[in-house]
């Protein structure tokens, strides 16, 4: 067709394909993706200005090679950059989002560090504002990393697209899912120098604050997020005092979000809510003395789900069956804490409300 109606390709017409390689699924996508791109590359230096590589093309090719899930996919993504200096192409967030995304799949712990180099990057060496994928693109590699320094370094990075946003450097604002990324960062932790539930509770306080003021609707957190804080609470380590501070923070999660938030219409707690909460009490209340004090915490679940089975959706079924759906499950496992031990306490509740 080239020959005969002396259509020539251009600089569209590869990008279109490159595009299209990475977005067929193809494993070998890449590799034929970066071919288009070296041919583009042999003719615009014979002197074909018509196709010379512009940014979506190179950005094309790095989407080929993360979607492809190739082994060097990170290495290559950050070859296209150097490459785009060449031919003085400027990279876009795209650009940058895509070799950060390279990172976060690489499935290397160890490299979230460079993640944050590159973002910093971006912004000092190239002058690209990132856009809330970005960042929380970055976020969602250091949550990932379970690196002991992960939650605090996923907590600054937060607070610096807060700061940015609230002095106007910068239009960009966090959500909730930049929120949800620092609180799930603490819940994972590996840090056992910190009490990861006091993290994941501030975090989401801090979250909470900002919406209370209105400083972005895209902030109001799901019931994801305070269930990611009991899961804080649940694996919570340490001494006895700091296991307790972990409990009493599910308290108050439970708490607020009965009192505040189904007032607000915001979420409403569910059966993991409440496993969840039940999970961590049996977890921390394992001492001799503490059978009389778990069994009146599990009967206090039991009656905020009673209560609330009246405006939702929420059954203690359901809340039992989440709490052994998994055979890992700290009350499946624990001997006297079997079903008929947690259904006879639901049976005292219905009793105590006369139900």
């Amino acid at each position: 067709m080239q020959n005969k109606y002396m259509v020539k390709p251009d600089t569209v017409s590869f990008s279109s394909a490159i595009a299209a390689y990475a977005n067929s699924g193809d494993p070998k996508s890449a590799l034929e993706a970066e071919s288009l791109l070296a041919t583009m590359i042999k003719r615009y230096k014979e002197g074909d200005l018509n196709v010379k590589p512009n940014t979506f093309c190179f950005n094309g090719v790095t989407n080929a090679y993360v979607k492809s899930g190739h082994k060097n996919a990170r290495i290559k993504a950050e070859s296209m950059l150097h490459r785009m200096q060449e031919f003085d192409v400027m990279p876009d967030n795209m650009s940058f989002s895509l070799i950060i995304h390279a990172y976060t799949e690489s499935g290397n712990r160890g490299l979230s560090k460079r993640a944050e180099a590159i973002l910093e990057e971006m912004q000092t060496k190239y002058n690209v504002v990132p856009d809330v994928i970005t960042f929380n693109t970055v976020l969602r590699a250091i949550a990932n990393s379970r690196e002991v320094d992960a939650p605090h370094r996923a907590e600054k990075l937060l607070y610096q697209m807060v700061s940015k946003k609230l002095s106007k450097e910068t239009s960009v604002s966090p959500d909730s899912v930049s929120f949800a990324s620092v609180i799930n960062a603490w819940a994972y932790s590996n840090n056992k120098n910190s009490n990861i539930a006091v993290g994941a509770w501030r975090v989401l306080i801090y979250q909470l604050e900002l919406v209370d003021v209105g400083f972005s609707e895209s902030l109001v957190p799901t019931i994801n997020h305070f269930n990611e804080v009991l899961k804080a609470c649940y694996y919570a380590k340490g001494t006895r005092e700091e296991k307790l501070e972990a409990l009493n923070i599910a308290a108050q999660v439970l708490d607020y979000l009965r009192k505040k938030m189904n007032i607000k219409g915001y979420c409403k707690a569910n059966q993991k809510t409440y496993a969840l909460f039940i999970e961590a009490g049996v977890r921390h209340l394992d001492g001799e003395d503490d059978s009389e004090k778990r069994r009146k915490l599990i009967k206090y679940a039991f009656r905020m789900c009673l209560e609330d089975t009246r405006n939702s959706r929420v059954t203690v079924e359901s809340v039992l069956e989440k709490i052994f759906e998994s055979t890992k499950s700290t009350a499946k496992s624990q001997g006297n804490r079997n079903i008929e031990y947690y259904q006879t306490l639901v049976d005292e509740v219905r009793m105590e409300l006369k139900l």
